[in-house]
């Protein structure tokens, strides 16, 4: 069983995340790619929201193929495009971060994916595809 680390000596996490977790000798790994919001249709939703979910639902069933489940996952990156036009202000990061942060953990947590993690949550100027707006790896 993986072990979550929130040493006392340092502040607490600053959201429903883990510092660290350990994972035992000998324990079964599963290197997963990173998941867009696609659905299994091939299609694209517009929105960020859908993309997310759809990116949960994709996990989800990568994991369930291996017999695990999302208490399984130890470290979770999310990568969101910010929406167009760009803006590389902080202004922006501080603005529309908190609260885009706040409805991707609400997405997580319908997932059923509300087992603490380690997790890092990157606002990034793209994605691959012009489509997308979110990646979970």
């Amino acid at each position: 069983m993986n072990r979550k680390l929130n040493p006392s000596t340092i502040a607490p996490p600053g959201g429903r995340y883990t510092h660290a977790i350990e994972v035992p000798p000998g324990a079964r790994w599963l290197v997963v790619s990173g998941q867009v919001g696609v659905a299994p249709d091939g299609s694209t939703p517009d929105d960020i929201g859908a993309q997310t979910e759809n990116c949960f639902r994709n996990i989800t069933a990568i994991l369930a193929e291996a017999g695990m489940s999302l208490a399984d996952v130890v470290k979770l990156t999310v990568f969101r495009a910010r929406p167009r036009p760009w803006s590389s202000s902080r202004a922006w990061c501080v603005r529309n971060g908190a609260s885009r942060s706040k409805r991707w953990r609400r997405r997580r947590d319908r997932s059923g994916g509300a087992a603490p993690h380690a997790l890092a949550i990157e606002d990034v100027e793209s994605a691959a595809d012009d489509d997308e707006r979110a990646e979970q790896r």
